[in-house]
């Protein structure tokens, strides 16, 4: 029987990392070991009540390298195949976790995938890193992640679920699971043949992204999170997953929804509306102008120009007092002309982080509204 610790071999099942390279166009970076032969690997102790186990993998070189191992039984070969086969294929996106090498343990009877270390699953994260520190950066780089993994032509099938999610240096990054499907999983049987169906893609897909929304609903109600906008950008998945723009336009949408901008970020983003109205560059421009003279603005942002309103945001007044420069406060177009000078009004003193404070408290919801027209 194997004790722990005890290092197995991997003799004919030798995994050449440049191999991999070159059959998964994988790009070299410093944490891969390009030409090294790996010659055995390490557990610390199999029997850990963990779903993966840690350990250590060395090189033909004598170089050591610490690394995780998922378990697979040994009736679900072809499961850890694929799953490693597809992480590889993948594995040019930093938000994927890298894979070394599958193998299997002759002593124990099960399949092992092994991987880069981590620090730990994001279900066994007590501070959900992913919606304190960074949280908007950390769900923009998720969500890009998911496109880049639907652009290999691949659907998660488990983002719902936080063991899906690893944390490593301060960094969340995204495993594949045994839920896992590529496009030929979703083929049809036609007349013709099998054939692929558009439709079925793009809900596949969807899917994938409402499971990575519930999954972020979850942790907020768990971890009471104040997150000051997760309303609006909950209200924007479910309301803007079916609209007019189709699967790639809503995950873009997404990944630049102003709930997940920093203030400067934010900011730009709204001069950059003013400059395209201007231009006439919107890229739906009658749909989004007519959006402003509707209900939904003009219900809640019709009388913006209100004294009492104004007074509560000192800058912001003293820009609408300028003279020579003519508003109307019942119209919402208008609002978005006044708010980009008040800007550059801004900037000039920075108080951009103030700025940002102001329209919000003044106008809340306005950018998110927007967004799901633009």
């Amino acid at each position: 029987m194997a004790t722990r610790n005890q290092k197995e071999f991997l003799e004919d099942k030798q995994t050449l990392l440049n191999a991999i390279k070159r059959r998964h166009h994988l790009r070299p970076n410093k944490t891969t070991v390009i030409a090294a032969r790996l010659a055995s690997y390490v557990i610390d102790d199999y029997r850990s009540s963990r779903p993966y186990l840690t350990g250590k993998i060395e090189f033909e070189e004598g170089v050591e390298r610490e690394a995780c191992f998922f378990k697979f039984k040994e009736s679900e070969e072809d499961i850890a195949r694929k799953i490693f086969d597809e992480t590889a294929r993948i594995a040019d996106n930093p938000g994927i976790l890298k894979p070394y090498f599958v193998t299997y343990n002759e002593q124990k009877k099960n399949w092992l995938v092994c991987y880069e270390k981590f620090d730990s699953l994001l279900s066994d994260d007590p501070s959900n890193v992913v919606l304190t520190e960074n949280r908007g950066d950390s769900i923009r780089k998720l969500l890009k992640t998911i496109k880049h993994i639907h652009g290999r032509r691949l659907f998660h099938g488990a983002l719902k679920e936080r063991c899906a999610y690893v944390l490593i240096s301060g960094r969340i990054k995204i495993i594949l699971v045994s839920r896992l499907r590529t496009w030929v999983d979703l083929k049809k049987k036609g007349r013709n043949g099998y054939y692929e169906d558009p439709i079925v893609v793009e809900s596949t897909k969807k899917k994938d992204l409402k499971d990575f929304r519930d999954m972020l609903k979850d942790a907020v109600l768990q971890f009471g999170v104040i997150w000051e906008d997760k309303d609006s950008f909950f209200q924007f998945f479910d309301k803007s997953a079916d609209y007019w723009y189709g699967y790639e336009g809503f995950i873009d949408h997404l990944i630049d929804h102003p709930s997940l901008k920093n203030s400067e970020e934010r900011n730009k983003y709204l001069f950059k509306i003013e400059q395209s109205i201007r231009s006439n560059s919107l890229r739906e421009a009658g749909v989004f102008m007519d959006k402003l003279k509707s209900e939904e603005f003009t219900s809640k942002y019709s009388k913006w120009d209100d004294s009492d309103k104004l007074s509560q945001a000192p800058e912001l007044e003293r820009v609408y007092n300028v003279e020579g420069v003519d508003y109307k406060g019942d119209n919402v177009r208008h609002l978005i002309r006044f708010l980009s000078n008040a800007y550059v009004h801004y900037r000039s003193r920075n108080k951009e982080e103030e700025f940002d404070l102001d329209v919000r408290k003044l106008y809340p919801d306005f950018f998110n509204r927007m967004h799901i027209y633009l």
